[in-house]
């Protein structure tokens, strides 16, 4: 079994702008972190587990959010992220070494117009 001992946690990131203010958009967890400003996006980390599920959903006037990914020879998620029809993404956490921080995009879009940002994940050790 993948994931013995282990109780998934299920994070929520929120991803948010409005058309006068598109970019940088502000970025949330439900553990609290947030940031909105470029720099502050690019450094805002989740903290996950192995086997947690990730969602992320717009806020604001985010029209859509069109890909979730992880850069090239990443493999942060065992469960690769995918859109869900109510217009969430989901991805599982796959099995990194604890501590282990990666960056990954999530583009969006605001009146027609794509914009990227690049957050980041962190892995904690499970507790039994």
């Amino acid at each position: 079994m993948l994931f013995v001992d282990a109780t998934p946690v299920t994070h929520t990131v929120t991803v948010s702008a409005t058309v006068a203010n598109p970019f940088p958009p502000s970025i949330s967890d439900e553990e609290g972190h947030n940031a909105n400003t470029a720099a502050g996006d690019a450094a805002m980390t989740t903290l996950v587990g192995p086997g947690d599920v990730v969602t992320w959903q717009k806020g604001g006037n985010i029209s859509s959010l069109d890909n979730i990914f992880e850069p090239v020879g990443t493999d942060l998620f065992i469960v690769d992220p995918s859109a869900e029809n109510n217009g969430t993404w989901v991805g599982i956490i796959g099995s990194l070494p604890s501590g282990a921080e990666e960056a990954y995009s999530i583009t969006y879009k605001i009146g027609g117009t794509t914009y990227t940002q690049d957050p980041r994940l962190r892995m904690q050790p499970k507790t039994k």
